[in-house]
């Protein structure tokens, strides 16, 4: 157990571990081949011991128990725990081995304490507390990445919020989102990925793709960038569901409650807020201002009402405010005042 806390090591096979103490026993896993092995014989005995659970078992505490074993260990030469006869034909074995076997009763014995509280559960399901669930936001202006406890990395745009529970359950992972969003999701077969947006819900086992449903879209749009993923509806009359495939568009419209999906030509057009760039292909100037505020935290108005109908195409890729209106103003012949915070587009 060279450079390696045992408690580490019990609480990373029992999945109550840091991300930092993961980290670490993954990296003394590669370390040495050695390593790998006793790693896969502790694991044998979480196996071996779960067969012979109660729900009656006191659970172990590490930090109190540990010393006093230690301690026995030392005074006793290991000789009452592992039987004279065998510690006797064996006299070449090291204290060191010895101490190697009574570390693996140890975890044994921490892991009897976990079973305990599992089996406690299923008896008791009523019991059971629902996760604690995080919350990330990001206002007008802002974008945000995050990485899950699993692996998955995400995306969020601006006005957006997700919420996720700080370590995902056995059998799934389940996140709740508001707006847009990018992820990138960590393959688990066992654990299928689950996103739950304005009444539907993305599955996924491990993909790339872009999910939006703000409030003045009514409806939820899934890009898929690679690999596959399915919507379906959850609060609809009849259940509806579509398999989504890379460079593929699904689209549920809740006013109308249909589901469609499509292949897209130019998979840009709904990814390029990830590099920061607005993709416009004859969209309404009403929608264009929503998009300006949310990326520039800015206001935007109309002194001439029918600008708000014009429809404009480009690509606008620049992070300043100024020069993305000059380029507007340009293509459709109009013009702007800025002032501060506030946009004010008005005819010639």
């Amino acid at each position: 157990m060279k450079n390696l806390d045992l408690q580490i090591l019990a609480r990373y096979l029992a999945d109550t571990c840091t991300e930092e103490e993961k980290e670490k026993v993954q990296r003394w896993v590669k370390k040495d081949l050695k390593n790998k092995q006793l790693l896969d014989e502790y694991e044998n005995i979480w196996n071996k011991a779960e067969t012979t659970i109660t729900s009656d078992n006191e659970a172990f505490d590490p930090v109190e128990n540990w010393p006093q074993l230690e301690a026995e260990i030392v005074n006793k030469k290991g000789t009452e725990l592992f039987g004279t006869n065998n510690y006797t034909k064996n006299k070449g074995r090291s204290i060191k081995q010895s101490l190697m076997r009574v570390a693996a009763i140890f975890i044994a014995a921490i892991f009897l304490g976990y079973l305990t509280y599992q089996i406690t559960q299923k008896a008791h399901p009523e019991q059971k507390q629902e996760p604690i669930l995080q919350e990330i936001t990001t206002q007008n202006g802002q974008q945000s990445r995050l990485t899950l406890s699993e692996g998955t990395n995400i995306l969020l745009n601006a006005g957006s919020k997700i919420e996720f529970p700080k370590f995902f359950e056995e059998h799934k992972r389940e996140v709740y989102l508001e707006g847009q969003a990018y992820f990138d999701v960590a393959e688990d077969p066992e654990r299928p990925f689950l996103i739950h947006i304005n009444g539907t819900m993305v599955q996924v086992l491990g993909t790339e793709f872009s999910v939006r449903a703000y409030p003045e879209d009514k409806s939820v749009q899934v890009v898929v960038k690679k690999g596959r993923v399915s919507l379906k509806t959850e609060s609809s009359a009849e259940p509806k569901s579509a398999l989504v495939t890379a460079n593929e568009l699904a689209k549920y419209d809740e006013k109308n409650d249909k589901l469609i999906a499509h292949p897209v030509k130019n998979i840009d057009l709904y990814l390029g807020w990830i590099n920061g760039t607005l993709n416009f292909k004859e969209a309404r100037m009403s929608k264009v201002a929503i998009e300006l505020e949310r990326r520039f935290d800015v206001d935007v108005s109309f002194r001439d009402q029918e600008i708000k109908t014009m429809k404009l195409t480009a690509h606008l890729k620049s992070k300043r405010i100024k020069n993305v209106l000059d380029i507007i103003a340009f293509s459709l012949k109009i013009k702007y005042d800025l002032d501060h915070n506030k946009v004010t587009f008005y005819k010639h």
